[in-house]
């Protein structure tokens, strides 16, 4: 997934490096950009919570792209 990867800000592909911090019961991934040293991170949610409402949604725009 990172090698086809757009960086947030400079929409380089092929640069994003991705990596998984695990803190506890959270999981979150951080992406990295080689082209401009751009950082951003996702929290992943945990999938033996229910989603809440506003997650669901996320989820929902996400898979109807």
């Amino acid at each position: 997934m990172p090698q086809n990867t757009a960086c947030e800000r400079c929409q380089r592909i092929g640069f994003v490096r991705l990596e998984h911090i695990i803190t506890g019961t959270k999981v979150t991934l951080a992406y990295y950009c080689g082209a401009c040293d751009h950082s951003w991170q996702m929290v992943v949610p945990d999938p033996r919570q229910p989603l809440t409402a506003s997650l669901r949604a996320q989820k929902d725009r996400r898979e109807s792209a």
